[in-house]
């Protein structure tokens, strides 16, 4: 049974009881390589992973910015018909790199979005026009790379919490659950961008093991649909804008 996202971010001794656990049976780590090789493998994976991480709250040494303050801003911004300063606040949500952030981004894109579908003459607003070709929504390209980067970044603190010398077999196990993680996000990201859910949810149960424990369910892919599908809406109006 996989975890949900707030299980697993609290559950670390879980993840060193499950590794000790593979550890001790042996279990898929005779074709890894062991000792220096295991760990060197282990290391470029780890150190290729905080280049991807840099600047992100997947870095060790970050932390998520809080976007909920200012998707509370945002919605007063769409309440009080300030359509300029609600994209100008979803851009700067979603520059925050997290999931929640593109979630939170993708309501006050969809908010203006319907706000002007609805009253079109706002589009004689040059602010509006600007900011609508300014809008980016950078995210929605790549919806799980948050989820990915972050389930990749608990793995590669995995071996070091392992309490017993395992000549390899730790860095091994993760450096393999590291390689799967990743095929699986992308894949269910790629599903997701083309529309195609049912596909999400499949390639979400693929992962084995250590893996496992840490790929996001298949109800994250509904979610990344929807990141898409504003993204879209989104651009159709700006295509509108740009035809004049």
């Amino acid at each position: 049974m996989k975890l949900s996202m707030q299980q697993r971010k609290g559950s670390k001794g879980w993840l060193v009881f499950t590794m000790v656990s593979v550890v001790a049976l042996g279990s898929t780590i005779a074709s890894a390589g062991m000792g220096r090789r295991a760990h060197g493998k282990f290391e470029e994976g780890r150190a290729e992973l905080d280049v991807k991480c840099k600047g992100r709250p997947c870095a060790r040494d970050a932390a998520a910015a809080p976007v909920f303050p200012e998707y509370r801003l945002g919605l007063q911004d769409l309440q009080a018909g300030r359509l300029v300063a609600a994209l100008e606040r979803a851009d700067k949500i979603d520059g925050t790199k997290t999931l929640a952030a593109s979630i939170v981004a993708a309501k006050l894109f969809d908010g203006v979005v319907e706000r002007v579908e609805k009253h079109p003459e706002q589009l004689d607003d040059p602010r509006l026009v600007a900011a609508l070709r300014k809008a980016r929504f950078a995210s929605a390209s790549r919806p799980l790379e948050a989820e990915r980067l972050h389930a990749l970044s608990v793995l590669a603190n995995v071996p070091a919490q392992v309490p017993v010398r395992t000549l390899g077999f730790a860095e091994s196990t993760t450096t393999q659950a590291m390689k799967d993680v990743d095929l699986t996000l992308h894949a269910m990201e790629d599903s997701a961008l083309v529309g195609d859910t049912k596909a999400c949810e499949r390639a979400s149960q693929q992962p084995m093991g250590l893996a496992a424990q840490v790929t996001v369910g298949p109800s994250i892919c509904k979610t990344a649909g929807r990141i898409v599908e504003s993204a879209q809406r989104l651009h159709h109006l700006q295509q509108r804008v740009r035809r004049g």
